[in-house]
């Protein structure tokens, strides 16, 4: 997700599971049947010594805030844990949870705490837990774990709890994108400031706290949540670097866990030099190759489409390299810009469109998909202000001790890189390698902590095949490390994480979770099947004459709704959202559908659901109003100035 510090690109560790932000919809798909196979043998590691005891008073449940959320079936509350937990009566700081109490109240189907890490490091729990996509409800109502208090939290030094802001905004944007690849002394120089600037800054700003952010602190602070619910023994879901915190609470604490979901596995420990090196530049160039496959397909109407799209994109990246573009903000787009854009883009199929479109509008000098972009996996608002996982992120990875170590025969190691993965090293050299920026300007790096789960707890460890980000060698060795009670499931589609992307997956995860069943062997699932345009689609009301239509790929791309979970088309509309939704009513009615769930409030548009028989269309009316708003700007390019849209969807079953 970010650059630790800015040295090359491919000196990062990209983690967070991300999910696009203009998903406001999710359906369960119809599942496939697991494949048993066989798992690899286990190794369980030691426990690590405890500290001293630490008194965490009971959590005190309030209504949220309504910054945080507006949501009233959600609660919020604060632990008071300490910044170093070698010292339980020094400095403390508050780790702010969230909770969605569990549905079924009966003894029988209480399942006690489900926690939840989304990944990072340094991803807030909270922004993730009030997702109207893919956060808590969705575990709730598509996975069904009505059973359990779902809890999020922002993890130390992020969000709430503490966030850690190293750099101001400004100097952010003016470090970010140094020229890589510099031709005159001005621009070496500065690629030198904008190496050291992070560093300098966080010292300056934090000094020796910095050491206090690590995982094994922010698994000691679950452990303290944990105390804080009074409960005996938590069930975990980590996504990426989650499925990293969750072996080390395992590792820490191997009683006081229930059952575990580990989705889209990084295991760092142990990790040689070159494995460290290599591992992701695998995973992204293979995801690379695929997004180029798919782009060159003219069935997906690629905007970036050609007949080698790989050689495009290398004259693009040159292009931006020779000649950066400027933007209205002034920001300056070159071609680490290109190459960062791209790299986020490869997290999944539902950014692969809008990578086409950014990077086609790139070469005619339009930065402003690029930055989209760029500005949604830094967490970068439209006011220019990023959250505090800018600096959470690399001050967790060295507070951890996750270090890219200096190469003894760097030529030989960027020989094999640029072997491995030709497009992500360009502006790579021998020095880079040979003397990395690394963590010890700020912190005295730790070792990295193991993980192991000497408890026999049941736990998945879920791996894609084509996962870019945690590729299936840290899956097959977590499972592995985490002991002869985890097993294995792969998962053969796109994309960085697989739980609420594939029924399979999900099957296994909820047998897991509620039943603390486990599969007999590695499991694989494959992606569900794309819903297909049902029968009845022509009975719905028409486009006017003229009007804008939208098909299934781009509506499908725009709602962020994949199609495994619905079919969608769509047109343009003139009018404000309430007066259109009373026309879509009375044409409803007239081809003789009766309104299910009738027009009301949607994030300032309108929503409902028609029934006729076997059709049931889920029906979205953002008019003129809506379009103008926060929650729906980023749809107006899509339509003339002063109209909006209307939606049709059949969710998948």
């Amino acid at each position: 997700m970010k650059k630790l510090f800015v040295t090359v690109a491919f000196l990062a560790v990209f983690l967070t599971a991300c999910a696009n932000p203009a998903a406001f919809f999710s359906a369960a798909a119809p599942t496939p049947a697991p494949v048993a196979t066989t798992l690899p043998a286990p190794t369980v590691a030691a426990p690590t010594a405890t500290l001293p005891p630490v008194t965490i008073a009971k959590a005190d449940w309030q209504k949220c805030d309504a910054a945080i959320t507006e949501e009233t079936s959600f609660q919020c509350a604060v632990v008071q844990v300490p910044l170093d937990y070698a010292e339980p009566d020094g400095e403390k700081i508050g780790i702010h949870i969230i909770r969605l109490p569990r549905a079924d109240t009966a003894l029988a189907d209480n399942h006690g705490p489900l926690l939840v890490n989304p990944g990072g490091p340094g991803a807030s729990g909270i922004e993730w837990f009030t997702r109207s996509s893919g956060g808590a409800q969705d575990l709730h109502d598509v996975l069904g774990l009505t059973g359990f208090d779902i809890i999020g939290f922002d993890p130390r030094g992020v969000g709430l709890s503490g966030g850690l802001y190293c750099q101001s905004d400004a100097d952010i944007d003016k470090y970010r994108y140094p020229d890589t690849t510099p031709d005159d002394d001005a621009e070496k120089a500065f690629l030198e400031e904008a190496k050291a600037s992070f560093a300098k800054a966080c010292i300056a700003t934090y000094g020796d706290s910095l050491s206090a952010y690590s995982t094994t602190n922010t698994a000691r602070d679950m452990d303290s949540i944990r105390q804080a619910l009074q409960a005996d023994q938590i069930s975990f879901i980590g996504y990426s670097y989650g499925t990293y915190l969750g072996g080390v609470y395992s590792h820490l604490f191997p009683d006081k866990v229930r059952a575990m979901v580990l989705d889209g596995a990084f295991q760092p420990e142990g990790d040689s030099l070159e494995e460290r090196y290599t591992t992701q530049l695998i995973g992204f160039e293979k995801a690379m190759d695929n997004w180029v496959v798919w782009c060159q397909d003219a069935a997906n109407a690629c905007a970036f489409a050609a007949p080698d799209v790989s050689a495009r994109w290398d004259a693009l990246w040159q292009q931006f390299d020779d000649k950066p573009v400027t933007a209205e903000d002034g920001r300056v787009a070159n071609q680490a810009t290109i190459e960062d854009a791209t790299r986020n883009a490869l997290y999944g199929p539902s950014w692969w469109p809008e990578l086409g479109r950014a990077l086609a509008e790139a070469e005619q000098g339009d930065t402003e998909r690029l930055w989209y972009i760029v500005d949604t996996f830094d967490e970068r608002d439209e006011e220019g202000r990023y959250s505090a996982s800018e600096s959470a992120f690399p001050v967790i990875i060295c507070a951890s001790g996750i270090l890219y170590d200096a190469v003894p025969d760097a030529e030989g190691m960027l020989a094999k890189m640029r072997e491995i993965s030709p497009r992500f090293t360009r502006d790579l050299n021998v020095a880079d390698l040979a003397a990395p920026d690394d963590c010890t300007t700020m912190i005295t790096p730790p070792p990295v902590s193991p993980i192991s789960n000497a408890s026999g707890a049941p736990v998945i460890v879920i791996g894609g095949l084509n996962d870019p980000a945690t590729p299936m060698r840290w899956a097959e060795k977590m499972t592995a490390d985490m002991g002869p009670t985890a097993q294995l499931v792969t998962y053969s589609g796109e994309g960085h994480t697989a739980l609420l992307a594939a029924s399979c997956v999900d099957d296994v995860a909820y047998a897991l979770l509620v039943d603390l069943e486990q599969p007999s062997g590695t499991v694989a699932c494959a992606p569900d099947p794309d819903v297909s345009q049902p029968s009845w689609w022509a009975s719905l009301p028409a486009a006017p004459s003229g009007a804008k239509t939208f098909g299934p790929d781009v509506a499908n791309d725009l709602l962020g709704i994949e199609r495994r979970n619905g079919y969608v088309s769509g047109y343009a509309l003139n009018g404000d959202s309430a007066t259109n939704a009373d026309a879509l009513d009375a044409r409803f009615v007239a081809a003789g559908f009766r309104a299910d769930e009738p027009f009301e409030d949607f994030y300032n548009g309108q929503r409902a659901v028609y029934v006729k028989g076997d059709a049931r269309v889920d029906v979205t009316v953002l008019g003129s109003d809506a379009i103008a708003t926060d929650d729906w700007s980023y749809l107006a390019e899509e339509v003339d100035k002063g109209q909006g849209m209307v939606w049709f969807i059949a969710f998948a079953d």
